[in-house]
């Protein structure tokens, strides 16, 4: 018993100091908080979009895809989820993108439509996504024009 409870308190002591540097935050040379991370730099007040990542995205947000690529894209991503019963049915093109019909194997019976951009990203998102855009783009002009 008596060597259970050191060699517990032995596993408690070491996970505590291997854990202390993770939960450290990291400050400045001045003492301030650091907003550097591994993921990338933030802004002063911690700001989103300043980090290495969001170049990677614009580029996805301009990349557009043929309607075989397409195809082979959401063929992959249903094999990802798992389900042998279902398949690609017709990929239409449409004024902002591809319409994509999901059917079954055996009976070919509709299970679902998804309309996506000319990027492979649902078509929604990729309107949000540009809708934010258009307004940062505005906030920066109006800020540029002071």
């Amino acid at each position: 018993m008596k060597m259970k409870a050191t060699a517990l308190s032995l596993m408690l002591a070491m996970t505590t100091l291997a854990g202390a540097p993770l939960l450290a935050q990291a400050h400045d040379d001045a003492g301030q908080p650091s907003y550097h991370s591994e993921r990338g730099e933030r802004g002063e007040r911690g700001e989103r979009g300043k980090h290495r990542g969001h170049g990677k995205m614009m580029k996805q947000m301009d990349r557009e895809f043929s309607a075989d690529e397409i195809r082979t894209l959401t063929e992959a991503r249903l094999i990802q989820r798992g389900n042998d019963n279902i398949m690609v049915g017709d990929v239409e093109p449409t004024a902002d993108g591809y319409q994509i019909t999901i059917v079954t194997k055996a009976e070919g019976a509709l299970v679902e439509q998804k309309e996506v951009a000319r990027n492979g990203m649902p078509l929604d998102r990729y309107q949000k996504m540009e809708e934010r855009k258009a307004q940062r783009e505005a906030k920066r002009e109006a800020r540029e024009a002071q």
